[in-house]
């Protein structure tokens, strides 16, 4: 597993992010935003990061999706 470290970089990829406010980390807590690719544009929901302001927050991502054991079966 990849240990994740807060930045305050946006994303540049497409895919899971842990999202913290850092004005406001008091009052908040982390959450998993999805940053996906909307009109060849990295976005949340339909608004490109780059119209967000997002200097209030720190990242940590993308997150890996965790690989499938094969299934076996017993006996």
């Amino acid at each position: 597993m990849t240990r994740l470290i807060w930045t305050r970089k946006k994303p540049t990829k497409v895919g899971w992010y842990w999202r913290r406010n850092i004005i406001h980390i008091e009052d908040s807590e982390p959450e998993c935003i999805y940053i996906r690719d909307y009109a060849s544009r990295l976005a949340i929901g339909n608004c490109t990061i780059s119209d967000w302001d997002l200097s209030q927050y720190e990242w940590a991502g993308p997150i890996q999706p965790p690989k499938d054991k094969k299934k076996t079966r017993e006996g």
